[in-house]
């Protein structure tokens, strides 16, 4: 069975379309690019012949705060690469999110994020802080079994 079987949600596109990516993807300088293009083919062929349910969910883990190393391990060379493939989408993200919760007015409603753990921070933070919503409980949903 399905873990989404029984789920009735509108689909809403929360990501950003081709032209937008590559607009902020052109700001990540040249050579990281470059780098990315080599490397994530490599790393892609690796996970598929070596890597184990294990091995890959050993790096699932994800806090909402941010972590001593996450912050002793920020690179300003990085930034760029860090705003093309997390913080532009986040922000689309969360536009989105809010544009369905207003749409939805006062009635009760339940939405579902499916997206990855790390995009959780920014949703977690545009509504807890600027919204002034609380969490009063969480729900997780298993991609995959071990």
């Amino acid at each position: 069975m399905s873990y989404l079987e029984g789920l009735r949600a509108q689909m809403v596109h929360a990501d950003l379309d081709q032209k937008e990516f590559e607009k902020v993807w052109k700001e990540v300088p040249l050579r990281l690019r470059a780098l990315v293009y080599v490397l994530a083919p490599a790393i892609g062929l690796h996970r598929r012949f070596f890597a184990t349910r294990e091995t890959l969910a050993s790096r699932l883990e994800f806090s909402y705060l941010t972590s001593r190393d996450e912050r002793l391990s920020y690179d300003e060379n990085l930034a760029l690469f860090h705003h093309a493939i997390r913080d532009a989408r986040d922000e689309r993200l969360v536009v989105r999110l809010l544009e369905t919760m207003d749409s939805c007015g006062s009635e009760p409603s339940r939405i579902a994020v499916v997206y990855g753990a790390r995009h959780m921070r920014a949703v977690l933070k545009a509504l807890t802080g600027e919204h002034r919503y609380s969490v009063t409980g969480t729900s997780w949903m298993t991609v995959f079994k071990l």
